[in-house]
């Protein structure tokens, strides 16, 4: 009887260390279920998004129509080329954090005291400096021949007529999903423009590699779709420049013209100020 007490205890430390290993199990295989079946997936799986080319916008020109009866468009809005460049801390040693950093702020038009910020983190290997660099701006950060500083390119909207139409435009900018069109014509038709994502799918062995004899599983992404307005470039130029003046002959900071078809109700033009360069 004298032991009952210890054989009691024993079957409670079972219990408890049986309960536990119970929970953990459950905790694994009910509620943590979704998080380790993707992490065991990402092992043997590839994965590849692949994202469409956005729709782009376009006026037309009647007075080329007019005189060869073929239509023609010019571009208003449309995706470019540009470059990023940013830094790889690590690489950059403490010495030469000053001197690159003087480079950096002539080449890139930026706070010398910013790039010095982005450069204090020594074991970053990776820190977005500036997008939409031009490649003529790139040529003088290669120049500059530091494995501290990376280039690399990426799509960006590009308005070749700057301020012309673009409160209709509106323009691209960016959430916390990525890109998205904001105000204008940009952001009322921005399912129509941005199109559909795409994706590679298929196994991998045990290096990273693809392995092609399990197949794999492939959705090409969908462009979006273009628009093509009755704005008329020239009518658009017009009434911009008579919208200029008319402002600054009556000294008055806003104002619209709108011209339209009046057999067609078409808009062929449609000026507005204050006005914005979606570029910039």
């Amino acid at each position: 009887m004298r032991n009952d007490w210890r054989i009691y205890l024993f079957f409670v430390f079972v219990f408890f260390i049986g309960s536990g290993v119970l929970a953990r199990l459950f905790s694994l295989q009910i509620l943590d279920y979704n998080h380790y079946s993707a992490l065991a997936q990402d092992q043997h799986q590839i994965y590849q998004e692949i994202f469409p080319q956005r729709g782009e916008i376009f006026i037309q020109d009647l007075s080329i129509k007019k005189r060869t009866g073929q239509d023609y468009y010019y571009p208003l809005a449309v995706n470019k080329e540009f470059y990023q460049v940013y830094l790889v801390p690590k690489n950059i040693p403490e010495e030469n954090r000053e001197a690159l950093a003087d480079k950096l702020s002539l080449i890139l038009d930026l706070d010398k005291d910013v790039i010095l910020q982005r450069m204090n983190k020594p074991d970053d290997p990776y820190e977005p400096l500036k997008h939409k660099v031009e490649k003529e701006i790139t040529e003088q950060i290669k120049n500059l021949e530091d494995e501290g500083v990376g280039i690399s390119s990426e799509i960006w909207r590009y308005y070749p007529n700057d301020s012309l139409a673009g409160h209709i435009t509106g323009f691209v900018g960016m959430d916390d999903n990525g890109k998205i069109g904001q105000y204008g014509l940009e952001g009322y038709y921005e399912n129509e423009l941005k199109g559909k994502d795409g994706f590679i799918a298929g196994e991998k062995d045990t290096a990273g590699y693809w392995i092609p004899s399990l197949g794999q599983e492939f959705k090409p992404a969908e462009d979006g779709a273009d628009l093509v307005l009755t704005i008329d470039q020239n009518i658009q130029f017009r009434a911009e420049k008579e919208l200029n003046e008319l402002l600054e002959k009556w000294q008055a900071t806003s104002g619209d013209i709108i011209a339209m078809n009046p057999k067609t109700g078409a808009i062929l033009a449609m000026a507005s100020r204050p006005v914005f360069n979606p570029n910039e």
